[in-house]
């Protein structure tokens, strides 16, 4: 890798990267790898992930990259960089490291399943803020063209404990 490590620091931002962030951060391992590949087209620059160090969780916690030209989509021009977490990878982080607090409970899932759209207005109106005021979380199935039992149960596959048909 050491070729690669000499050709990164050919660019500004890989040569700030490489030399200060561990001076600011030296808690932090940070390594150059150039093999690392993420499949969204839109990323102009360079890309990153973040990983545990603990090594019954060895997926990417988050990742992310530069992506300049995304804004152009709504007619915006500006440097831009971001980055998104994985849930299952934070949950196994939370986990592994002891980090949940120990008074945490279940939240009950509701599952709704709306027969159409004509239902949406008495879903968000209605049925969610009291399933809010409850403490609750909940999943609408939008699927209208399958049966109500494959909607059902594609809910109940999806954690929901109750499910509330129309």
């Amino acid at each position: 890798w050491q070729e690669y490590l000499t050709l990164a620091r050919k660019y500004d931002e890989m040569e700030l990267i490489l030399d200060i962030m561990p001076a600011i951060y030296p808690e932090f391992n940070i390594e150059f790898t150039p093999a690392i590949i993420r499949g969204q087209a839109y990323y102009t620059g360079l890309i990153f992930e973040c990983f545990d160090v603990n090594p019954d969780n060895p997926r990417s916690l988050f990742g992310g990259g530069r992506f300049d030209d995304l804004l152009d989509l709504y007619g915006k021009k500006a440097p831009a960089i971001g980055l998104a977490p994985g849930d299952t990878t934070i949950h196994h982080f939370l986990e592994n490291w002891d980090l949940y607090p120990k008074n945490l409970t279940k939240v009950k899932r509701v599952g709704i399943l709306p027969k159409s759209l004509a239902d949406i207005k008495e879903v968000y109106e209605v049925i969610i803020p009291k399933i809010i005021s409850e403490n609750k979380t909940f999943e609408i199935d939008y699927e209208y063209d399958r049966t109500a039992n494959k909607r059902y149960e594609t809910l109940k596959k999806r954690g929901c404990d109750d499910v509330i048909e129309m």
